[in-house]
């Protein structure tokens, strides 16, 4: 189908993707960035992370724990059966046949959302529970401002349940006047193809929104995400799609991509309560110094989480 459409149709096409990602972009603003941002692993992610300087972002749907992003999910799917004024119904309804079935239609193109998890705080109980092993873990602190590598951003997690629906429906309405505005661009045989793939586009970004939705009962996490979308399909922007890694965990195959960087921001690492490494352990030290080869503080967390 794709030789039965117009230039015009393809620029519009182009034009609502950067709309979508620009709108997507801003969302770094909800909230200002804290100085240090924590990511809590084990003795063995320690090793691999500092002596790679990488970190590896998941597959939103191949998490640990996939009700992390079913919340956003299930949430999104009731805004979009019950759309307010901010779009046209039609046009909603649409994005809802889409977000049910994302390779439906013609011409796809499937956004993948892949995603790290960090905190801006590592005092409190939930995330030693949650995240650091039952305290035998470890967080390794970063400099917040230096994390960002492109086409990674920065996200605040929403925990807040308005929020999070003003926002699904932002986004909707939003898609639909970029789309309105796009229509007399394009012949109107390509009208109706432009329309399928703004709502097939419209719905892929609400899955990046579910990447940054939490239930609320888990707000005292603070969490940040650093997330990138990739795209594969026909015709998708140069540099993509990325390509992806592999590794097996709990029985699962797991895509992640590598976020590198030059210098790993690292700043300090805490000890969970229970973890066996001891302060001044000298092997601890002696990868520090040979990995990174200069200064990291190392704590002890206070946090009493006991096996």
């Amino acid at each position: 189908m794709d030789n039965q459409l117009s230039p015009a149709w393809f620029a519009a096409r182009e034009s609502m993707l950067e709309s979508l990602k620009t709108l997507a972009i801003n969302g770094k603003r909800d909230k200002p960035l804290p100085d240090q941002l924590f990511h809590f692993t084990d003795a063995t992610g320690l090793i691999g992370i500092v002596r790679n300087q990488t970190v590896w972002a998941s597959h939103a749907q191949a998490l640990n724990d996939f009700t992390e992003i079913t919340h956003g999910l299930v949430l999104a799917e009731d805004v979009l059966r019950r759309p307010k004024r901010v779009a046209d119904p039609e046009f909603a309804k649409m994005v809802a046949g889409y977000f049910d079935k994302r390779n439906a239609g013609e011409l796809p193109i499937q956004f993948q959302v892949y995603v790290v998890a960090l905190c801006a705080r590592a005092d409190h109980v939930l995330h030693w529970l949650h995240y650091g092993r039952s305290g035998t873990g470890i967080a390794l602190q970063f400099d917040a401002a230096k994390l960002e590598q492109k086409p990674f951003d920065l996200f605040p997690v929403i925990y807040d349940l308005d929020s999070q629906r003003r926002l699904i429906e932002t986004t909707v309405g939003y898609a639909w006047q970029e789309l309105k505005a796009l229509l007399p661009s394009v012949p109107a045989d390509d009208q109706a193809p432009l329309a399928d793939v703004a709502a097939r586009m419209t719905a892929d970004f609400i899955w990046l929104l579910a990447a940054r939705f939490k239930n609320p009962c888990f707000e005292g996490e603070d969490e940040w995400r650093l997330i990138t979308l990739d795209m594969i399909g026909e015709h998708v922007p140069q540099g993509m799609p990325l390509e992806p890694q592999f590794r097996a965990v709990g029985g699962r195959v797991v895509p992640y991509l590598a976020v590198k960087y030059t210098e790993l921001p690292v700043t300090g690492i805490v000890l969970g309560a229970s973890c066996p490494m001891v302060l001044g352990e000298e092997s601890l030290n002696l990868f520090l110094r040979t990995a990174i080869n200069r200064p990291v503080r190392v704590v002890r967390s206070d946090v009493p989480v006991r096996q």
